[in-house]
């Protein structure tokens, strides 16, 4: 009888590649609400752990793509992924540019 085991070192890499794109476009998409919980967590030493650190993060970002929705409809999608890109630029300028630990503390909110 022959064993017909596959050697599955690495799985699947499109399967992976499409996992590591969904992580960073929920990263993305979310990130104006993970910035405000950061600044609530950092200044007012709240206790919250990391599940409710996302779901105050996406309640926060849903309410303000809500709020530029309904101020301006057209323009709406692209002020919102402008700030989402502000945000993430401007993080990665500071992290690694200037070396700034606020960005990796802010991270650290969010995955622990």
């Amino acid at each position: 009888m022959a064993n017909n085991n596959k050697n599955n070192d690495g799985g699947n890499p499109l399967l992976t590649l499409l996992l590591i794109l969904l992580f960073v476009t929920i990263i993305f998409v979310f990130c104006p609400g993970m910035m405000v919980m950061s600044i609530i967590q950092s200044s007012f030493h709240t206790t919250l752990d990391i599940g409710q650190m996302w779901t105050f993060s996406i309640i926060i970002s849903v309410a303000l793509f809500g709020t530029l929705y309904f101020s301006t409809k057209e323009n709406a999608i692209k002020l919102y992924l402008s700030l989402c890109l502000l945000i993430v630029v401007s993080g990665a300028i500071a992290h690694f540019g200037i070396k700034a630990s606020l960005p990796s503390r802010f991270i650290s909110y969010f995955f622990k």
